[in-house]
């Protein structure tokens, strides 16, 4: 008897954890409306520090349009900065988690993807988005419309600071864990886009991408902090 309660208890308690973690994830993830608006700081601290962390919307998703890729050129001590090979460090963080879906890979490719978003100095939030599309679309020369655009550019250049330092931490410790007996003196990054090929083009050979977004961040000092990715 007292083994039955305690198995309704656990059954209970994981019902109702499982009846609020939908909710959230249906919030977050929903229609945008003044509801999930002011439960957004809840909903997202809650699902962006689980695993259960959401990056596309229920609700009419948008396709895929881009491939997005990070390269690094790495100096060593006493060599020119010139002539350096592009290495991929984005792609083998994709196909290993194709090949291991419930790993770290899983959570790692997200995290490293919303890198080059930050990097490229773009909203995520989806109020943003619709804001800076109607600003847009009604070309407003409003007094309050410019405050809230400058308000917004600040944010984007913010985001884009904050990315930049972190895209180098990670190439850091991606370095080092490619040439762990060897001096590094400082790296490259570049972040790149290229659109999705269209399903029409299934069949073209060898089909050439759309390059949509280049940027070379240029050569900083590797970051010692960081220990080796791998």
């Amino acid at each position: 008897m007292k083994h039955k309660c305690i198995l309704l208890t656990i059954i209970s308690i994981l019902s109702l954890y499982f009846c609020f973690h939908y909710v959230m994830v249906l919030f977050a993830v929903g229609p945008t409306n003044p509801i999930s608006t002011n439960l957004k700081p809840i909903t997202s601290n809650y699902l962006d520090k689980t695993w259960f962390a959401q990056n596309w919307h229920l609700f009419a998703p948008d396709p895929l349009t881009k491939n997005n890729y990070i390269y690094m050129q790495i100096k060593f001590d006493n060599e020119a900065e010139e002539g350096k090979e592009w290495i991929d460090i984005s792609s083998p963080l994709v196909e290993n988690n194709h090949k291991n879906v419930i790993t770290p890979y899983n959570r790692i490719v997200r995290i490293v993807d919303g890198l080059h978003t930050e990097v490229a100095g773009q909203m995520s939030d989806d109020l943003i988005v619709k804001y800076e599309e109607a600003i847009v679309k009604k070309e407003d020369k409003d007094k309050n419309n410019k405050d809230v655009k400058k308000m917004i550019d600040e944010q984007s250049k913010r985001i884009k600071e904050k990315g930049e330092k972190t895209i180098y931490r990670y190439a850091s410790s991606y370095a080092k864990a490619l040439y762990p007996n060897k001096n590094i003196d400082s790296i490259k990054v570049r972040v790149t886009s290229y659109n999705v090929i269209p399903f029409s083009q299934r069949s073209v050979k060898n089909p050439k991408p759309e390059l949509m977004y280049d940027n070379d961040l240029g050569w900083r000092k590797i970051n010692k902090d960081v220990i080796s990715f791998y």
